[in-house]
């Protein structure tokens, strides 16, 4: 899952494997489908990138908020299965670094620096595959 902006998006493997964008649904709706999606090579694609993601920089956690992680515009919830009810990982994007290529983040109460175009592939693939 993927809250951005405080909307809620959700990327799910389907019974065969393949990916897809879950669409929001109202509780009575539980039998809707559950079809691969015309994205389903872009979101894999997306989601193997971000899991080899390479940790750049390492810091203490900080209550002064200064990396932007502790109200951040985007949480990222890793689940291992998508019948888990809690999550394998919780990570916080902070703000850019000001070298304007590295992205912070929070994960385990450790700040790390990732490289931002994770995140813009990330906000991409939502804008593709939402509508």
């Amino acid at each position: 899952e993927i809250i951005l902006s405080g909307e809620t998006h959700r990327f799910e493997r389907t019974g065969n494997n393949t990916w897809m964008y879950h669409k929001a649904h109202r509780d009575k709706d539980n039998h809707h489908e559950h079809e691969k999606s015309q994205h389903s090579d872009k979101i894999a694609y997306m989601i193997t990138g971000f899991g080899r993601a390479r940790k750049e920089r390492s810091f203490n956690f900080s209550f002064s908020d200064e990396y932007g992680v502790i109200n951040p515009s985007i949480y990222l919830i890793v689940y291992s299965k998508p019948t888990d009810t809690e999550p394998k990982m919780k990570i916080s994007v902070g703000d850019l670094a000001p070298d304007t290529v590295s992205r912070y983040i929070s994960v385990d109460s450790r700040i790390f620096t990732i490289a931002n175009f994770h995140i813009e592939n990330i906000k991409n693939l939502i804008k593709d595959t939402k509508n």
